[in-house]
């Protein structure tokens, strides 16, 4: 059987002038581990092309798999073409899918042939990243890193920035420094360097009034000469030209541990944050600002913040509001409070059903601060999980981390309990999946006096009478490495990517060790939307 094989897809298009148009897809089935191996008693692949303008999937069925070639007929040119493979076994006509790859959207236009590459990995679990040049070689990350900013761009590249190292869990060394990781090479490789060193700092992607593929990284933190300090910078970097912008773009308030939310209007919401180090009493950013993509500046709001927060996490809604979600105070308290915010004329306003001040019962059962969120596929709906619940003061905070789930639905104002993490996990990365659930990845506690990270994640699976609450959850596991203040970024092909991190653990004679991460892996979910 070939673990790696091309096929050449023959499209016989009348958009084309010649008739007909080639197709190479390398279809890489190969893994770094063996024991993730994606042809595991796999009898077939099945091959599906949809796209604009195809009205019906167009698949073939039963490739034989030491042939390597496939030829697809009669099949028009067009925009939005989308390969997915999939690998089954079993003893059903149908088979019974155990790994899947996707190609993401290509358009076939003109008349010379293209390459598309696939990459087939087992379904409901977590794959080492392998390189298309080299399946059987993983890739890592081109430094170690923990605290950096991860964002998916618009050509399904993600863009990684800054953070730290550290062997003891207190001393950091800040990056300046980015990386581009290609889903479809499967690699890493440096990006152009930022202007500042810094971690936890904020990013989102600019998908409106901009070029393709631009990214806003904001603020964060840096030690300098003496004390760690909150920055102003903000900067632009554009993928296409692998390019920063030449000038920082500063912001009025230095944050830090903040956030930076695109809304549907194309502008970024600046919100919460810390502006001095952090300490008994830290002091928090009130006022909000953004940046403006029209004219590339960050301007000031003279809107405030009804708690003053950082350590939140923050989500944009359907109806184009930002919505803010628990953290941490400046008694170092983790909150329950929410409220969000809608851009209205030429500024920020509270948006109504989602202030702390409009609606003051809409709160979270538990206190979230530095939760795992992200705005499921209803885009109403928002899982909430895990994170500090007491104090988030110094090493102390890994006494109060909780376990408790919770969606919040913004259409009724209501917030459901979800069923309760396997383990009580802070530091965590959420991911919403393309069928409706969520993945709540890794992060740490302590346990027995010891700080630990896990390499497990918890998997909700939407329930379709849409009551708000999850009705199956599973534990998925293990991952290559236990990883906590990572980042996690979804692909073009509705899988997640995992990278970088702190990984607690403790030799053989159980002394603690601190482990900065350069590994990174992907989950492939059971279901994908095509």
């Amino acid at each position: 059987m070939n673990a790696r094989f091309l096929l050449p897809l023959t499209l016989l298009c009348a958009a084309c002038l010649s008739g007909s148009l080639s197709i190479d897809v390398h279809v890489l089935t190969q893994s770094c581990r063996a024991d993730r191996s994606p042809l595991t008693n796999v009898s077939k692949l099945r091959f599906t092309l949809t796209g604009d303008g195809i009205p019906a999937p167009i698949i073939e069925d039963n490739i034989d798999l030491t042939s390597g070639n496939l030829t697809m007929s009669s099949i028009p040119a067009g925009t939005g073409r989308r390969l997915r493979v999939e690998a089954l076994n079993g003893p059903s006509p149908e088979g019974v899918v155990v790994a899947r790859g996707d190609s993401g959207r290509f358009d076939v236009t003109g008349t010379s042939g293209i390459a598309v590459t696939v990459f087939v990995r087992p379904i409901d679990a977590f794959s080492p990243t392998n390189r298309a040049d080299a399946p059987t070689q993983c890739s890592t990350m081109t430094m170690p890193r923990a605290g950096h900013t991860m964002t998916t761009m618009s050509d399904g590249r993600v863009l990684i920035t800054g953070g730290f190292t550290t062997s003891d869990g207190i001393t950091k060394n800040y990056l300046q420094s980015a990386e581009i990781y290609d889903p479809r090479s499967g690699s890493f490789t440096p990006a152009a360097m930022p202007h500042s060193a810094r971690a936890f700092a904020a990013a989102a992607p600019l998908t409106r009034f901009t070029s393709p593929n631009m990214v806003f990284v904001s603020g964060g933190e840096f030690k300098g000469d003496s004390a760690v300090s909150p920055l102003r910078p903000a900067e632009t970097y554009d993928g296409s030209n692998d390019a920063w912008s030449p000038q920082i773009l500063p912001m009025k308030t230095a944050r830090s541990h903040h956030t930076a939310t695109e809304d549907n209007t194309g502008r970024v919401l600046i919100a919460g944050g810390i502006q001095s180090a952090e300490g008994p009493a830290p002091s928090m950013v009130s006022p909000l600002e953004f940046y403006d993509p029209a004219q590339a500046v960050v301007k000031p709001s003279a809107t405030l913040l009804s708690s003053p927060r950082a350590n939140h996490a923050a989500v944009t809604l359907q109806i184009g509001a930002v919505l803010l979600i628990g953290g941490s105070d400046e008694h170092n308290n983790a909150l329950d409070t929410m409220e969000g915010f809608v851009f209205v004329g030429n500024d920020y306003t509270q948006s109504r059903g989602f202030s702390t001040v409009a609606t003051p019962n809409f709160k979270l059962g538990t206190p979230h601060a530095r939760p795992a969120a992200a705005l499921l596929a209803s885009g109403t709906r928002v899982i909430v999980a895990g994170g500090f619940a007491g104090t988030f003061n110094t090493d102390a905070r890994y006494d109060h981390v909780t376990d408790t789930t919770e969606i919040v639905d913004t259409v009724s104002d209501r917030v459901f309990a979800a069923p309760s993490l396997a383990v009580p996990r802070a530091e965590a990365c959420a991911a919403a999946l393309d069928d409706g659930g969520a993945l709540i990845i890794g992060g740490a506690t302590r346990q027995n006096g010891t700080l630990v990270s896990f390499d497990s994640a918890d998997l909700y699976n939407s329930d379709a009478s849409g009551s708000g609450v999850f009705s199956v959850h599973a534990v998925v596991g293990p991952m290559k490495d236990a990883r906590n203040l990572f980042s996690c970024a979804k692909l073009p092909d509705g899988s997640v990517l995992v990278a970088g991190g702190i990984k607690y653990g403790a030799t053989s004679t159980g002394t603690p060790t601190v482990t900065t991460l350069d590994t990174a892996e992907i989950y492939m979910p059971v279901g994908v939307a095509h």
